[in-house]
């Protein structure tokens, strides 16, 4: 199914998106002390499989007469000085190498180290009062939350983003290696597997980017959320920079609800 990139205000979008951070990360504690939003490479991602799924070989090297027009094309390309029986060499070498396992792991890993040198990503949640992200990404419920406004931190102050809501799914994609289609492309970087499904995961993403940072502004942020179990002495640190920095943006802190498997948003600031 083919996804939309995030070019215009005229995609749906959540109000807010929410980024999970641990207070005793120095580069984490960035987004409120310095301003900044770090932008990873695919290769810094904690799933294996995130924007490295396998080009399909097999299903390729099924179709002899796609596979022999695509490997055509290529060596016309890269060959034109060939002769037609160097050409004819070069097409069966490539074909045998499409069913050799450690020829298409080398040709996997080298087509993620370069989305990996080029791309740069940033993800965010729908969702602020998610148990399991506050205890993956916001240091077992001792880090802290912050809401940004989707679409001024995407579209305003000459911002390039491209992105979208990530795709959950059970079954392994297949992406054949002749691919060029929008909707293959963004498979591969837009799809995880639904065991992820509880993250609600929007991703943003910029070419020549990977491992740099986004400036985030007072405008920009929506709100700021402190982890029930967040100590008193970083919390306070929290409310005198953000007071500082930020005094128009509202500060939250976590609450366990009562009778529920509930967390709840209490203002304090």
């Amino acid at each position: 199914m083919s996804k939309k990139f995030i070019t215009s205000d005229e995609i749906i979008l959540p109000e807010k998106l929410y980024k999970y951070r641990d207070w005793n990360d120095p580069y984490h504690k960035k987004v409120i002390t310095d301003g900044e939003i770090f932008i990873a490479s695919p290769n810094r991602l904690n799933d294996p499989f995130d924007c490295n799924i396998q080009f399909a070989y097999q299903k390729f090297a099924e179709n002899e007469v796609l596979e022999r027009s695509y490997l055509n094309d290529i060596i016309k390309d890269q060959f034109p000085y060939f002769s037609k029986i160097q050409h004819e060499i070069e097409v069966n070498r490539l074909q045998k190498l499409h069913k050799d396992p450690k020829w298409i792991e080398a040709a996997t890993k080298n087509t993620y180290d370069r989305l990996s040198s080029k791309i740069g990503i940033v993800s965010f949640s729908e969702l602020y009062n998610n148990i399991l992200m506050w205890s993956h990404y916001g240091n077992s419920h001792k880090g802290f939350c912050i809401g940004i406004k989707s679409r001024r931190f995407l579209f305003e102050k000459d911002r390039k983003w491209g992105g979208g809501p990530i795709n959950y799914v059970d079954e392994y994609p297949v992406i054949l290696p002749t691919t060029s289609d929008i909707s293959d492309i963004t498979t591969l970087l837009f799809t995880k597997h639904s065991m992820w499904g509880y993250e609600k995961e929007y991703r943003l993403i910029r070419t020549k980017a990977a491992n740099t940072v986004e400036k985030i502004y007072e405008d920009d942020i929506a709100e700021i959320i402190i982890g029930y179990a967040m100590s008193e002495k970083n919390q306070d640190e929290i409310i005198k920079i953000a007071e500082s920095k930020y005094p128009s943006v509202p500060i939250f802190k976590m609450k366990p609800a009562i009778y529920k498997f509930e967390l709840i948003a209490e203002k304090i600031k």
